[in-house]
């Protein structure tokens, strides 16, 4: 027995109490309860200059989800934004707004912590097209090449927006009276962290509309090349053509099918 178990035994004596058992049913009981209290481990995350604090998915994360899902998958119109509010937003704590790449690099880490490294994939063979299901772990196969953005290119200056800055943007521009029906969350996220000569996101969203197919991909070369880069491809014999192909596959697609049983 030690120094502190002896000590709690004395105090329990002094009050009256009755002495448990170290390794009585009741003392396990008690240990168990106390493990269960313990607090959630906390994981940092380095994108690029920023750091973020992710927490791990929890029983009412897989409910929430599934809800959502479920409901989603009846409408047969998935509502990524929801979707990824549950499983991403709600487990850091930092204001941040996330490109595609940082939102699924963010999710496989995840699923690490929350549930296990592997995880399994549909995918399609480059050669025959056949559908392939890959099993593979996350951390073996992710490459986070996370940079930070020059200031300036070719006019464009590249943006840091919070999440609650662009979620009050994309509400004042998809519900304005004057909504063209064309713009899509996507363009808002480049829009929100690209801007043009200190122009508006709105007004971002109609000069990248009137330039060239060129000079956009100009642009969008850059701002993703210093962004996340999530890189998920495994080399599998296909079980169509039993050929070595080398598979990419969506992170996302992934997870969804995990959580969803």
């Amino acid at each position: 027995m030690t120094e502190q178990e002896k000590t709690e035994l004395a105090m329990k004596k002094s009050q009256g109490e009755e002495p448990t058992a170290p390794n009585s049913p009741e003392a396990e009981q008690a240990k168990e309860t106390k493990e269960i209290k313990a607090p959630l481990a906390k994981n940092e995350l380095q994108l690029g200059s920023r750091v973020i604090t992710i927490s791990p998915w929890t029983g009412k994360t897989k409910k929430r989800f599934k809800k959502e899902f479920e409901f989603a998958t009846e409408m047969s119109d998935v509502d990524f934004t929801k979707i990824l509010d549950i499983l991403v937003y709600d487990h850091f704590k930092e204001d941040f707004l996330l490109t595609d790449k940082e939102l699924q690099y963010v999710l496989g880490q995840l699923k690490i912590i929350s549930i296990s490294d592997e995880a399994t994939f549909e995918a399609t063979c480059p050669s025959c097209n056949a559908a392939n299901k890959i099993t593979t772990g996350i951390s073996e196969n992710v490459q986070f090449n996370g940079d930070t953005l020059p200031a300036k290119h070719n006019g464009f200056e590249f943006l840091n927006i919070s999440k609650t800055e662009f979620d009050k943007l994309a509400t004042d521009i998809l519900e304005s009276d004057d909504y063209d029906g064309l713009t899509t969350i996507q363009d808002l996220e480049v829009a929100a962290k690209i801007q043009f000569k200190g122009s508006t996101p709105k007004e971002t969203i109609n000069i990248l509309d009137e330039l060239s197919i060129k000079d956009i991909k100009d642009v969008m070369s850059i701002f993703g090349s210093h962004l996340a880069v999530y890189d998920l491809s495994v080399d599998r014999t296909c079980t169509g053509c039993q050929t070595e192909q080398n598979f990419e596959v969506e992170i996302i697609t992934g997870i969804f099918e995990t959580l969803a049983e």
